[in-house]
């Protein structure tokens, strides 16, 4: 397996070193790193259950593992084992659609890895009521909070690894706690109990949210040890994680809160508070609501930085050369084998979108992402088709039908998700479909006057069948303002 290297040229065409990514992700850090990308806890479920009630609540998270979870991580592990490079959901759709839906995929993909940054600053300074910030003092803090993850992502992976481990521990072992204390009021709490007004667009957006990045671990394939293992073994072990980490807090919590219409955003330090004797509790909860979303933000961070790396590199990975940034962004620090320059830039940009209300956000990127998510779903039918020859560690069992299967679940998800949006907020629709527009009229655009490269010369971990290796099928283009 060949490694993928940067390779940043400056104007003249002269190949300049800006490092390469290191192969540092264990298994164990792996299933650290993605526990909090595709879950890190219960904090932000709260809106869930005010929306919809206890039961759909945990309907939702019991069954969305399998109608959800399951196929994405399927389709992960699938396409991650056929083409282990950083920036991997880019250059499956890219080299499966070609340049139009690359483009639109790639900054669609980094809008709504953006928006989702800024929702982990809001909920940790949620938490923090108690101080009474004003809203400078606020806004200050989750700038502060995006700081400090941008300095520990800059150090590596294995850096974000180790401590995803120690976040996780005490984020989620507060919960085990209370389970004596919410054992003796079990019983009395109504779990059968639905609103009479279900907010639906809000429910499954949070829902969603809560289910999603799957498909981002493969942002930073080139970086995983024995990625044909790893993915598999470490996606599963990531959702067994995932899932009791989202029932239990709830199944806890409401019964000590039994009323789904004083769940707010503090609902679980309230349900604390109700455990007279314990104030330790109450700061515990505190304590691991502000270490599961900074776990989240951590992990976010990462896999996007590492996305917009792929987006300004002039590296072809899988023969695909997906630079739709300026190729400053490609660079890779020597020293730790970080994108410092995308860090950076994603960093600047964050603090502008983490103005916003949590809410308005999660809704807003949950359409974002039914757009990128579709055209992922696509590539990864076409590629079943295209390239059946293709080199694949890992295969989603039952072949073609089982494919299908999975994507029509998927597919039937999101049509239900972007309906009940529509329904209660139309003006969030159609200003996510000003953006998405936006974004396919730039990738029309950069079909022409583009650079266009060979998929058959460069090496790949997977490479493409004799019957399909040309041009127009695996070449890609970028806007000739970044050339």
């Amino acid at each position: 397996m060949t490694l993928p290297v940067v390779v940043v040229v400056d104007d003249a065409g002269a190949a300049v070193d800006a490092g390469k990514p290191k192969r540092v992700l264990s298994l164990a850090h792996f299933v650290f790193v993605a526990f909090f990308l595709t879950c890190g806890g219960p904090f932000g479920l709260e809106s869930a259950v005010q929306a919809g009630g206890v039961l759909l609540t945990l309907a939702g998270l019991i069954l969305l593992p399998f109608l959800w979870a399951v196929p994405q991580s399927l389709m992960t592990a699938e396409l991650s084992s056929m083409m282990s490079v950083n920036g991997g959901s880019l250059v499956w759709v890219w080299r499966a659609l070609g340049n139009c839906a690359g483009v639109a995929n790639a900054y669609n993909s980094l809008a709504s890895a953006l928006v989702d940054l800024c929702l982990y600053p809001n909920l940790i300074v949620g938490y923090l009521s108690f101080l009474q910030l004003s809203d400078a003092q606020a806004y200050a803090a989750k700038i502060a909070i995006l700081l400090v993850v941008t300095l520990c992502n800059a150090v590596g992976l294995s850096v974000v690894g180790s401590v995803s481990l120690v976040l996780m521990v005490v984020s989620c072992g507060v919960f085990v706690v209370e389970i004596p204390f919410a054992a003796t009021v079990l019983p009395a709490a109504d779990f059968l109990a639905i609103p009479e007004h279900v907010q639906w667009s809000l429910l499954s957006s949070v829902l969603l949210w809560s289910s999603t990045g799957w498909d981002a671990l493969s942002n930073f394939a080139g970086e995983v040890r024995n990625p044909t293992r790893t993915y598999p073994l470490g996606i599963a072990l990531a959702m067994l994680a995932g899932t009791a980490a989202n029932v239990i807090p709830i199944v806890v919590s409401y019964a000590l809160l039994p009323d789904a219409s004083a769940w707010g955003d503090d609902a679980f330090l309230v349900a604390a508070q109700r455990i007279s004797g314990h104030g330790w509790l109450v700061v515990w909860v505190i304590v691991a609501a502000i270490l599961a979303n900074l776990g989240q933000l951590l992990a976010g961070m990462a896999a996007n930085s590492r996305m917009m790396s792929a987006m300004g590199a002039s590296n072809k990975d899988d023969g695909i050369q997906t630079r739709t940034l300026p190729k400053i962004l490609g660079r890779i620090c020597p020293r730790f084998g970080t994108p410092l320059n995308a860090l950076s830039v994603q960093f600047v940009v964050a603090a502008v979108i983490a103005y916003f209300d949590f809410q308005v956000l999660v809704q807003f990127l949950a359409l974002l992402n039914c757009f990128r998510l579709a055209l992922e779903f696509a590539a990864f039918i076409v590629l079943k088709y295209r390239e059946p020859l293709a080199e694949r560690p890992f295969v989603v069992p039952g072949g073609l039908v089982g494919a299908w299967v999975i994507t029509v679940v998927k597919t039937a998800i999101l049509a239900f998700i972007v309906g009940s949006i529509a329904l209660a907020y139309p003006m969030v629709v159609v200003i996510a479909t000003v953006v998405n527009g936006a974004i396919v009229t730039v990738a029309y655009w950069a079909g022409d006057g583009c650079v266009r490269t060979d998929a058959t010369s460069s090496a790949s971990s997977s490479p493409l069948p004799e019957a399909t290796a040309d041009s127009s099928m695996s070449s890609a283009s970028i806007p000739s303002v970044f050339c």
